[in-house]
């Protein structure tokens, strides 16, 4: 389907208008999964192609959404992951990342981390697809800055000088790659994966129940052994309650 719509629209609005997707992070990963929309996305891009386009492709870039669990803006491991082990082209990612913290569930990263993490990237990539930011219109509140276009101006000012002089990108540690992306519901995470639910598979059930951990389970087919875990839970906590009513 997606596919089919990415066709319709070049066949339309020809090969001068801007086709762009914006999927979670994780599925840009060789295996991240489908993410939420329910297909695999490298193999639709392999094929949605055509000669008349700039690059070959129907899409010109994917806006990738390096937050809620999805991503990680915070050092240059994600991207990093998903240029080698995705097998993208650095010209084609742009890093999505919040604005400010007030919009979407974690994953906000302060100004001053984001300069440097966008620096490190166009300093070891030289056609790195730069970032965009979800939204515009409270952008920088959550750096103490007054006017949306002074954040976007922060940003743009580290763009600048891409190509103009040398930045070292920082070491990666040697598990760097193995480190996923902080979830706006760790708890819940580690519950779902203790009874053998994928990491991404509970990335996305969380995200569609908003942290709703029993949900999640019945999405994942886990949800009986959640109600066991949290029926535990509920006993042990009762037990205590109930030891100390007696002192």
């Amino acid at each position: 389907m997606p596919l089919r719509l990415l066709r319709q629209l070049h066949a339309d609005l020809g090969p001068d208008f801007i086709l762009t997707m914006a999927p979670v992070a994780s599925a840009l990963l060789g295996s991240g999964g489908n993410g939420l929309h329910g297909f695999n996305q490298k193999q639709m891009d392999d094929q949605a192609t055509d000669s008349t386009r700039p690059n070959g492709k129907l899409v010109s870039w994917y806006n990738a959404q390096f937050y809620n669990g999805w991503g990680d803006a915070s050092t240059t491991n994600m991207y990093d992951r998903i240029i080698s082990e995705g097998g993208w082209a650095a010209d084609r990612i742009v890093m999505g990342v919040l604005t400010n913290p007030g919009d979407g569930g974690s994953g906000f990263v302060k100004l001053p981390t984001l300069k440097s993490v966008v620096g490190s990237l166009g300093a070891k990539y030289a056609s790195f697809g730069c970032a965009v930011g979800w939204e515009y219109w409270a952008a920088g509140t959550g750096d103490g800055i007054q006017y949306p276009w002074q954040w976007v101006k922060a940003l743009g000012d580290v763009i600048a000088m891409f190509g103009k002089e040398q930045v070292q990108p920082p070491a990666a540690s040697s598990n760097a790659t193995m480190a996923e992306p902080p979830t706006p519901w760790p708890s819940a995470m580690q519950t779902l994966e203790s009874v053998g639910a994928g990491h991404w598979d509970s990335v996305r059930a969380l995200n569609m129940t908003d942290g709703d951990t029993k949900a999640a389970g019945d999405i994942l087919g886990v949800g009986q052994l959640i109600d066991d875990i949290l029926g535990q839970a509920e006993g042990i906590v009762s037990g205590v309650l109930d030891g100390l009513a007696l002192v």
